[in-house]
Formats: structure tokens, C-alpha cells, sequence
């Protein structure tokens, strides 16, 4: 299963090759600075998944790390 930001980013890529595909660089060049921030997006939605995860169970050290790991594949 993929996560929101992680079908956000995909639909970003494909909209950066379709605008350059059909001449539209501005347009592409725009989406593709905003893919160049996709780690650091991704990696605070983890966190928060993580942290959600975390605060709905008492052992709160590896519970969200692990629910992450289940659902995300990671």
C-alpha cells in the first residue's frame, strides 16, 4: 500500500511528463522543483504516521515503527 503523499508525488511525475511531453516546460520545470523536495516530504509523512501510531498504544517506542513497516512496506 502506498501512502497519500506517496500517490501525491507519483501523480506530480506523471504531470511533469505529460506538461513536458506536450511542450509545456515552464509548467514541467515548476512540478519537477516541487518532486525535488519528495524525500523530505516523504519522510515527515512517515513520522507522522509513526507518531499517530504511537499514540493510540502504550508501548509507544516501537509500536509505530512497526505498524509503518506493516502497512507501508518499508
Amino acid at each position: 500500500m502506498k501512502t497519500a503523499m506517496q500517490l501525491l508525488f507519483e501523480e506530480f511525475e506523471s504531470l511533469s511528463k505529460a506538461s513536458r511531453n506536450a511542450g509545456d516546460i515552464e509548467t514541467a520545470g515548476l512540478i519537477d522543483f516541487l518532486c525535488e523536495r519528495k524525500a523530505v516530504a516523504l519522510e515527515k509523512e512517515k513520522e507522522q504516521i509513526i507518531n499517530a501510531a504511537n499514540s493510540t498504544y502504550e508501548d509507544k517506542t516501537t509500536w509505530g515503527e512497526r505498524y509503518y513497516k506493516q502497512k507501508y512496506g518499508e
